[in-house]
Order: C-alpha cells, then structure tokens, then sequence
C-alpha cells in the first residue's frame, strides 16, 4: 500500500509542479490555495487511480504533448473544469494521502512532515549526495508554495473520505 501511495503522490505531484500547471516564470515563486471540497475530493478520487496507472504503465508516453493528451482527458472524464484544475487539485490531494498516520486512523499535514523532514536532511552532516541535494530543493519549492499547511478542514474532509480514497487508490494497482 505505501508503495503505491508513493507512485500516487509522485504522479500527483509531477502534475502540480508541472510548467502546464503554473506557467512562467512566477510559478516558483507562487503559493498555491486549493478550495478542496467533496465535490473536488471526489473528481480526484477518478482521476487518482488513472493518473498512477499511466504513471505504472509499461506504455508510458513518450512525448510531452502525448503525455499530456492522456492526463487532458483523465481530467476531463473525472469532471474538471480544465487541466489546470486538475494538476492543481490531485497535487494537492495527492499530498495529503501521503500523509496516512496508521496509528491514528487520520491523515496529518504533508507540510508539518515535510517541514520535518528537510530539517532532518539539513542537520545531516554526512557528504552530500546529488540526490539528497535535489530533494531538498524540491521539498523547499513545495513548502514555499504551501506556507501555511494545509487546513484542518481538507484534512478532515480526506479522512471522512479514507475508505473511498484507499479503495481507489487500489484500483491503480489493476
């Protein structure tokens, strides 16, 4: 289950980091507000699974502009209003299903986490790795974009919706 998560999050993310996503060169700089609602919730829940099959897929497009012609239409089958939408609400959400606390039956803040985890990888003081260097950049990209966290609210609201989330989530597996 956490790998799948994982490949979840990691395709989300691509999307919500993507240029197509938020074109120019402000992108890095702007935070990112995402109105998660059910309605928005459960349009992600479709495009999840999908999105982590393309991602698993052993015809994984080759192209940008294939690549996005198949995300295009999984955002358009879910319901979404544009592509945009899309990349920018399963980023999100793929965030926060990252963030399943087993013990408490809830999802936590994926800001709170990943706050902790670039100060673990800045206190490191063994040699730096080209790998570790490019998390951390991509973890402060991310935490930038997020400066307050996410809302309790959204939390809650994923986590009233778990069963359906995992459920989908297992789907991606085929």
């Amino acid at each position: 289950m956490k790998r799948t998560i994982i490949l979840t999050l990691t395709a989300a993310g691509l999307l919500v980091l993507s240029p197509h996503a938020m074109p120019g060169a402000q992108a890095q700089q702007q935070t990112i507000r995402v109105d998660l609602d059910q309605s928005l919730l459960d349009k992600s829940i479709i495009a999840l699974p999908q999105i982590a099959k393309l991602g698993m897929s052993a015809t994984v497009p080759q192209t940008e502009e294939e690549l996005r012609k198949q995300l295009e239409r999984i955002c358009t089958d879910a319901g979404f209003d544009s592509y945009d939408q899309c990349a920018q609400v399963t980023g999100y959400v793929g965030m926060i299903i990252s963030a399943w606390d087993q013990r408490a039956l809830r999802f936590r803040d994926p800001i709170v986490l990943m706050r902790a985890q670039l100060s673990r990888l800045e206190a490191d003081t063994s040699p730096p790795t080209p790998e570790r260097e490019q998390t951390m950049v991509q973890m402060k990209e991310i935490l930038g974009r997020f400066p307050g966290g996410v809302p309790r609210a959204h939390l809650d609201l994923a986590t009233s919706n778990r069963d359906r989330i995992f459920e989908a989530i297992g789907r991606a597996r085929g």
